[in-house]
Order: structure tokens, then C-alpha cells, then sequence
């Protein structure tokens, strides 16, 4: 008597995308690292958001233009919003100044903030109550509200419409203020959203994400498409690149990867997470360890970076409406762990057959 042995049929990431754990995906994932299932935790790593200052249907009675320019500009300086949550007005030459602001924003949201000079737009920095287990309950800083001012055509005398834009600080994505979003959105009277500008979704974790992207661009029975274009095996990948840090006497043994076209709405960093901690933020490493849960002898990070029409594009892809419940949905880390693998997808996959694969 014969044993016939049954073969499991080929995992394809198309069969798991629908998983809400990530671990089963990663636990099924072919991965060549040496842990048998690596440990990874999704999750924001930036969010920019914009909303309009006009009245939705059946607001239109009691709609002011201006209001919260108004508020803002002319009013004190501070104001609060409810026992948990105050309002600073503050321009970007003061917020390069603010220890606390200039540290939880980058270069280019400290940008966008209101300079000294501005007339027409007026930025906040806005602070959350952070009740700790180990330190007593003290205000963080949760973001920078720049709100434009609405005008009216000279001309025709209609509303142009103003912009408002809400930037949170990085920091709340691993503190856990974030979950202020929705509250915050109320609060400061946001009620007209019109659009993500920018949200970067990050997985973070001991699995070796750059050696699993050489491994697949390497071998040649698979097709690879890059920016939806199928390469050939002696075709380069355009805006593509490796980049190593060096000093005088020594190189980063692994680059950080940069894919995605250059001005493209999608772009996937691959790095070295620890290395960067260390190099350029060494005071965020308590907070990332305590964010990640877990110990760690590395920690590798894949990013996707997402702008306002390619994060449209997604949604649709996921059968998504965008509508004010992306506030809530952006919290979630299946929605987020599914936005990150159709980024990666629009930018860069491997087929054999029915079978896909991802960077992920």
C-alpha cells in the first residue's frame, strides 16, 4: 500500500489580504529570515488631513465664514476647548524655537505653519491631556491646525472657500493621542472634511524587508512591475535607489531603499528603524520600544507614503467611501495594514502565474 503526500496549494497575498491578524500574515508569508515568524506591529507614522471652511447641508443658517480664523487671530493667544484640551497660536518662527513643537514636527510641517508676516492664515498648536500609568498627568502636544482665511470674489461676491489643515505631531502616533482625532475634529469646529494630504503607513518589526525585496528582484522566474510597467531582468527601476549613510571611516553595511516614481502620489521607504533612532532621535527610542511591545534585537521598517489622489484611489480599491468616517477608520490597524499592501502593490510587485507577491 502506497501514502500519497498532499501538497498545500501556493499561498498568493491576494488570499491573504483579507486577514485581520497580522501575524497570520506574516506566519504564512514566505519570509528568509532566521525567525520563523517574525514580529511586526502596523501603524501611522504621519498624518496630514484638510478641512473646508464651509457649511455642510442644513448648516447653512448658522454658518459664519471665518469663524475659526477669527477665533483664532483675534483672540487670546491661548484658548481652551474643554479641560483636556488647549490651543496655542503660534508662527513657524516660534514653533522652530518650541523645543516641544520643533521636536514632534519635521522641517516641512513646520513649513506650512503661519510665518510672523502672514495676514491670511493664522496656525495653532493644539496640546491633549496625557494621563500616564508611571508620571503624572501632564498636556502633549498633539498637532498644528493652519486655517486660511475664507475670502469673497470681489467680482461675484461668492465664498472661496478657506483651507484648513491638521498636522499631527508624530509623537501621537505612539503615545497613544491619536485616539484624540474624532474629539478633536469636533472641538475646533472641523466639520467639512475634504481630504487625507498626506498619510504614511508604516510596519514595523525583525523581519528583513530589504532582503526579502533583493531576493524577488532577483529572481528571474518571477515577472516583476515597477510602477505598473513590466521590467525586464536588465531594465533599471526609474527614481529607484540605494542609499548608504558613511562617515569618514565606515559605511551603513544596509541602505535604505527609496521606491516610486519621484513626484508619483506613492512612495515606500525600506530602512533600518533602530539605526535611525540612534542616529538622528535617540530620545524617541523609549517611546517606540514602549509603543512596539515587545523586545528586539532590530528593527527594520517598511514604509508607504500616500497622498491625497492616490489615497482616493485606495479607498476605492478597498471598497471604501470617503467620507468623515475616514477619521475613525484611519485609527484602525486593519485599515491600515490593507492601505500599506495596496500602496506596495502600486508600486512594486511579483508574479508567477495566479501567484502575487508584495513587499509584504
Amino acid at each position: 500500500m502506497t501514502t500519497q503526500t498532499q501538497t498545500k496549494p501556493p499561498l498568493t497575498l491576494n488570499s491573504l489580504a483579507g486577514k485581520t491578524n497580522t501575524e497570520k500574515i506574516f506566519e504564512l508569508g514566505r519570509w528568509k529570515t532566521k525567525k520563523k515568524h517574525p514580529k511586526c506591529r502596523v501603524g501611522l507614522d504621519g498624518l496630514k488631513l484638510c478641512f473646508l471652511d464651509k457649511p455642510k447641508p442644513g448648516q447653512e443658517k448658522w454658518w459664519t465664514p471665518n469663524r475659526l480664523f477669527n477665533a483664532l487671530a483675534t483672540g487670546e493667544r491661548e484658548k481652551k476647548w474643554g479641560e483636556d484640551v488647549f490651543t496655542y497660536r503660534v508662527t513657524k518662527e516660534e514653533a522652530k524655537a518650541d523645543e516641544s513643537l520643533s521636536g514632534s514636527l519635521s522641517e516641512e510641517e513646520l513649513g506650512t505653519l503661519a510665518p510672523a508676516a502672514s495676514t491670511d492664515r493664522v496656525s495653532v498648536k493644539i496640546n491633549v491631556l496625557h494621563e500616564s500609568q508611571t508620571e503624572e498627568p501632564k498636556f502633549v502636544v498633539f498637532g498644528t491646525l493652519t486655517v486660511c482665511q475664507t475670502k469673497t470674489d470681489p467680482e461675484t461676491g461668492a465664498l472661496l472657500h478657506g483651507h484648513m489643515f491638521l498636522t499631527l505631531a508624530n509623537s501621537t502616533f505612539y503615545n497613544g493621542e491619536v485616539i484624540w482625532l474624532p474629539l478633536l475634529a469636533e472641538y475646533l469646529g472641523l466639520n467639512h472634511f475634504n481630504n487625507v494630504t498626506k498619510a504614511t503607513f508604516a510596519l514595523t518589526g525583525e523581519a528583513d524587508f530589504i532582503g526579502r525585496f533583493n531576493a524577488l528582484r532577483r529572481d528571474l522566474s518571477l515577472d516583476m512591475v515597477y510602477n505598473h510597467k513590466l521590467l525586464g531582468p536588465k531594465e533599471k527601476l526609474k527614481d529607484a535607489c540605494f542609499r548608504h549613510g558613511f562617515s569618514r571611516v565606515a559605511q551603513d553595511k544596509q541602505p535604505t531603499v527609496y521606491l516610486g516614481p519621484k513626484n508619483g502620489d506613492i512612495k515606500i521607504r525600506i530602512y533600518n528603524k533602530l539605526r535611525e533612532l540612534k542616529e538622528a532621535s535617540p530620545h524617541k527610542e523609549a517611546e517606540l520600544r514602549n509603543w512596539y511591545g515587545k523586545s528586539f534585537r532590530t528593527l527594520q521598517r517598511l514604509e508607504a507614503e500616500v497622498k491625497n489622489v492616490s489615497f482616493r484611489e485606495l479607498l476605492s480599491d478597498l471598497g471604501e467611501e470617503h467620507g468623515d468616517e475616514v477619521l475613525t477608520r484611519l485609527l484602525n490597524r486593519d485599515f491600515q495594514l490593507r492601505m500599506l499592501w495596496r500602496a506596495c502593490k502600486k508600486v512594486v510587485y511579483w508574479r508567477r502565474g495566479d501567484e502575487v507577491l508584495t513587499l509584504f
